[in-house]
């Protein structure tokens, strides 16, 4: 049997796999299908984990995503990502079942809230997810702008902010 594979499915296997694992034409194939391997989203600066407010226990549309450093409870903190195409991907929580997404509102100094939204096909549910230092940004679609976690005044809000290259928009990865 013979495979085709596109350069992006390549990168949602190699995002997928454990570190030092090799990249293998199943890991592939499983990357590119319906039950991807799920994941933490984890900040390279920090350690903070994105997790939706109620780590996984609250199903509401439109509750912010937090950037939490100490998990107070087990879930919510897995997600899959879903490659749509065009070098995009959804970022659907295991817990929810909603789809990371660019809000409505904005955190307390005026920065977009990410937020948690049923999932559907609209530009603010699709994130570009290019390498950049010793991990990833998450870049919406929809204004290319990159997730950050921003303090609150002690709790971390996950916000849209303008690519600065700082450590702090880059994020990991790992499976579950």
């Amino acid at each position: 049997m013979r495979f085709r594979f596109s350069a992006v499915a390549s990168l949602a296997a190699l995002l997928l796999l454990p570190a030092g694992a090799a990249f293998s034409a199943q890991a592939d194939q499983e990357a590119a299908g319906p039950r991807q391997t799920a994941v933490r989203i984890v900040n390279v600066s920090s350690g903070q984990k994105l997790i939706p407010t109620g780590y996984g226990a609250n199903k509401a549309d439109n509750i912010v995503v937090w950037a939490i450093a100490v998990e107070e409870a087990p879930g919510g903190k897995l997600w899959r990502l879903q490659f749509l195409g065009d070098g995009y991907y959804q970022i659907r929580n295991v817990d929810t079942n909603k789809c990371l997404t660019v809000g409505d509102y904005t955190a307390p100094d005026g920065r977009t809230a990410v937020v948690q939204r049923e999932c559907g096909q609209a530009f603010n549910q699709q994130w570009g997810l290019p390498p950049a230092g010793n991990g990833h940004l998450i870049v919406a679609r929809s204004d290319g702008r990159v997730v950050t976690p921003f303090n609150t005044g002690g709790n971390f809000w996950a916000v849209l902010d303008q690519e600065s290259g700082a450590l702090t928009q880059q994020w990991n990865f790992p499976p579950a």
